[in-house]
């Protein structure tokens, strides 16, 4: 199917490129060009010809499905000119602007379907999937989170104190606060960025921005477009049902959900992440988000929500997680279910697996799930979390209880299980 959707873009390319300005036989494409100032006589049929030529070209891109995501959003932007620049300067000559306008409307979705589908039985190795940066395109490893926001009360709770816990590291918060409880965490991370700042903070060095901060970070000085200001009240009230009142009435705003649509559609997720970061991301998760905004707002206090400060203003009320005694965090950098089949089996009482399941494929799931069965010891449980909607009122609940709002499922459940 991608490949029969790859001939059929290239095909409109060609005929557009080749057949209509090369070989020159729509001429009223021709007149369109003509029409934009600067561009009259002969330097327009230079000009027509050059377009035709890259339009070709870029047939022959689609048509070698390298570089989908770029090839995208050259189409887009070239489509973008063209349209733009024919409705304004050869308006005269489009013989119906809103039939084009809906016609390419729908050439790009495909274009945009097309650079969205991953290679078949193809999984990218995990290290190179965390260590490359959301977009894949550093290429040194990246440091992703400074902080997370995953609630570590939850594994608090569910893990008593002695408790010997496989973690998975990423900014080394639950990790440290579960070892301040007085268990014993084995924090393990395939992206050598994040192990690398786990052991500066277990060493008493500072939190620093990770590239998903930095983003929020980016969020936050243009938050104010969506309506999100005048936020200290918000924050410092501590009656939920006040809160889901201020929700609904100042901050579940048109424009927000408007930019929450935008940024979460499959051409705003290819431009900013690669595609195992993107299926992460489950379908209709802008509006997902926003009911659990709301689900939070109306279930946390704000005053002591340190997440709900961090996440609107950068900064956290009180400092929450203390700091790990040392010896009681082992960090190691390796693939989760790699280092899993290395340990002897009954190693460990539990599992807090952040939602490493959301950006697997089905292969590396399944081998996941075998090594957390096989390092399980009698009675231990697993924590595992997912932007995906629970399939269960149990997992429903603890995402609710998570005071970080994003989860749609958290799965509390028996390794054996698993």
């Amino acid at each position: 199917m991608p490949t029969l959707a790859r001939g059929a873009i290239a095909l409109v390319w060609l005929y557009h490129g080749l057949w209509c300005k090369v070989l020159g036989r729509c001429p009223e494409q021709a007149a369109i060009v003509a029409a934009v100032p600067g561009l009259e006589g002969a330097l327009a049929l230079w000009a027509v010809r050059a377009l035709g030529l890259g339009e070709t070209a870029l047939a022959a891109w689609v048509l070698s499905a390298r570089a989908p995501r770029l090839a995208a959003i050259v189409q887009t932007v070239l489509l973008v000119l063209m349209n733009g620049g024919g409705l304004l300067w050869g308006r005269t000559h489009i013989a119906d602007p809103a039939a084009m306008i809906v016609q390419n409307l729908a050439f790009l979705a495909l274009v945009w379907l097309v650079a969205d589908v991953p290679p078949r039985d193809v999984e990218t190795p995990a290290a190179a999937a965390w260590a490359g940066g959301f977009s894949g395109r550093a290429g040194s490893p990246v440091l992703l989170f400074g902080r997370m926001f995953e609630d570590w009360t939850i594994e608090a709770e569910v893990f008593p104190a002695g408790t010997r816990v496989f973690s998975i590291a990423s900014a080394g918060c639950t990790a440290m606060a579960l070892a301040a409880r007085g268990c014993e965490v084995v924090a393990v991370d395939v992206n050598p960025a994040q192990v690398d700042y786990v052991r500066e903070r277990l060493a008493g060095g500072p939190q620093r921005e990770g590239e998903a901060d930095g983003r929020l970070a980016r969020w936050r000085r243009i938050q104010f477009l969506a309506g999100w200001t005048g936020l200290v009240p918000f924050l410092e009230m501590d009656r939920p049902e006040e809160q889901v009142r201020f929700w609904d009435a100042r901050l579940d705003t048109a424009r927000l959900r408007l930019g929450l649509a935008v940024g979460f559609s499959a051409a705003g997720l290819a431009l900013a992440y690669k595609q195992e970061f993107r299926r992460a991301i489950p379908s209709g998760f802008a509006g997902e988000l926003r009911r659990r905004l709301r689900r939070g707002f109306g279930r946390h206090p704000n005053r002591t929500n340190p997440y709900a400060w961090r996440l609107m203003l950068g900064r956290e009320p009180v400092a929450e997680a203390p700091t790990a005694p040392p010896g009681t965090v082992t960090v190691a950098c390796a693939d989760a279910a790699e280092y899993l089949e290395s340990v002897p089996a009954g190693t460990f009482g539990g599992f807090t697996l952040s939602n490493i399941l959301d950006s697997l494929g089905e292969r590396g799931s399944a081998r996941l799930r075998a090594a957390v069965r096989r390092a399980a010891g009698a009675g231990a449980t697993v924590v595992l979390r997912s932007f995906s909607n629970a399939a269960d009122p149990a997992a429903e609940e603890w995402a609710a209880r998570d005071r970080a709002f994003l989860w749609g499922s958290i799965r509390v459940v028996p390794a054996a299980e698993f």
